[in-house]
């Protein structure tokens, strides 16, 4: 009996075990107009930098729905939303847009796929079923020229970007219901932002300015407006990682290419490091936060399950 009980104990400490390092897989846009090859790509664990789907025509918007592996891009070349799988298999065109096609965004426990149409004058906000049945216009009038976009699931609420479209300063960030009413504008005096991310939880917003070459991010309701990159050369399209506590960010100038990498730093803004470069013109990124065990919690359940063993053995 005795030894029963060690074994035992050995076992639980195994399971409980935590896991407490992240592996993010990054997959990106690439509309890289210089070369006239446009594409998919994707980076993290396993065998680095991959070139998942090619011969698209010019993709721009990307969202990652983690739970059935699955991701989602704009296609304003071909005026189109298309999703495959995180291998770039499966590739299915849902949902027809125009050519001003922009951001898009999931909701996944409800299902729902939420767009920006961009036609400058009178841009629309429309959302679909996961699969691109059942397409809604939510918002038809009101925005001028939409692009980015993010869900607030909590509080039921869509942001997105206008871009006023003469970079002086009237571009604007709105939102709304998920079902369109109660239109706000939160936030005004922003130039050209393409990109749109939200962090509920902690109550922010975040986004680039690729006129003032900035990363800012503000309260909910547009309050508390923060800087926290500077002198980025041209900014284009955010995402957050909220389990790694990470912002990440395109940083593309197609021609002629300059800078074209992506880069991430702490929520705060600090600890910037160049996550990818010299490849492309990445435009929309997406993060798939994949939890793995930290090194030493696996060698410490060796050690434990060792000694576990070997008192066993000296028992009998």
């Amino acid at each position: 009996m005795k030894s029963f009980k060690c074994g035992l104990a050995a076992i639980v400490i195994i399971a409980t075990l935590p896991r407490v390092a992240t592996a993010e897989i990054i997959f990106w846009t690439d509309p890289a107009e210089r070369s006239g090859s446009h594409f998919v790509r994707r980076a993290g664990p396993g065998p680095g930098l991959q070139t998942i789907i090619g011969n698209l025509r010019d993709p721009r918007g990307m969202a990652v729905d983690s739970l059935n592996d699955k991701i989602y891009w704009t296609e304003p070349g071909l005026g189109s939303i298309s999703r495959a799988n995180f291998d770039g298999s499966g590739i299915e065109q849902i949902v027809a847009t125009s050519s001003a096609g922009g951001g898009v965004a999931l909701d996944v426990s409800a299902g729902k796929l939420y767009w920006t149409d961009g036609v400058p004058g009178s841009g629309l906000i429309k959302r679909a079923n996961l699969d691109g049945s059942v397409v809604e216009t939510i918002v038809p009038s009101g925005p001028f020229h939409p692009a980015g976009i993010a869900l607030d699931a909590v509080n039921q609420k869509v942001y997105w970007t206008d871009l006023e479209g003469h970079l002086d300063g009237a571009g604007r960030i709105q939102r709304a219901n998920f079902d369109g009413s109660n239109i706000q504008t939160i936030l005004s005096g922003i130039d050209e932002a393409n990109g749109l991310a939200l962090d509920p939880s902690a109550g922010k917003i975040y986004w680039p300015d690729l006129t003032t070459n900035r990363i800012q991010r503000a309260n909910l309701d547009g309050t508390n407006v923060e800087d926290i990159v500077t002198g980025v050369d041209d900014p284009t399209t955010v995402a957050l990682d909220l389990t790694a506590g990470k912002i990440y960010w395109t940083d593309s100038q197609p021609t002629p290419a300059v800078s074209n990498r992506i880069q991430r730093a702490n929520l705060d803004g600090s600890g910037i490091q160049v996550i990818v470069s010299g490849v492309g013109v990445p435009w929309g990124v997406a993060v798939d936060p994949t939890p793995v065990p930290e090194p030493i919690a696996g060698i410490m359940a060796l050690i434990v399950w060792g000694t576990a063993v070997a008192i066993v053995r000296r028992t009998n």
